[in-house]
Parts: structure tokens; sequence; C-alpha cells
């Protein structure tokens, strides 16, 4: 996928919103096939500078309903 993103920005360089959104939705479909819920694309950016996630003993990452802790 990213090798032919990168030939269509090289042939056609307006046509890079389609890519970005293509490969936005490519992140959302592999996501839901691992059972991950996104639930704002802004969440889906932030995600790609994420270094480290910290999380108690017995792996949860939420507290209450649905909040990253």
């Amino acid at each position: 996928v990213m090798a032919s993103a990168a030939i269509v920005v090289l042939l056609a360089p307006h046509g890079l919103n389609a890519i970005f959104s293509a490969l936005l939705a490519s992140s959302i479909r592999q996501s839901r096939k691992e059972r991950i819920l996104i639930r704002s694309m802004k969440s889906l950016e932030v995600m790609g500078s994420i270094t480290s996630i910290c999380i108690d003993k017995n792996g949860l990452l939420t507290s209450g309903p649905k909040t990253l802790v």
C-alpha cells in the first residue's frame, strides 16, 4: 500500500488527499480486524507518536468508562 501511495503521489501530487484518506481507511479496517476501537481520526493520528504505554499488573488500559489512563 505504501509503495503504491508513493507512486501515485509522484505521478499526481494533487491526489494526495485521496491517498491520505485511503491510508486512514485502511488503518481503521486493520484495527477493526484486531479488535481495536478508534473513536476519532485525531486519536489515530496521535497513535503514531506514542512511544510508551503504562499499564498495571493486570494489563488494563482503561479506568472507568473508556478513559485511557
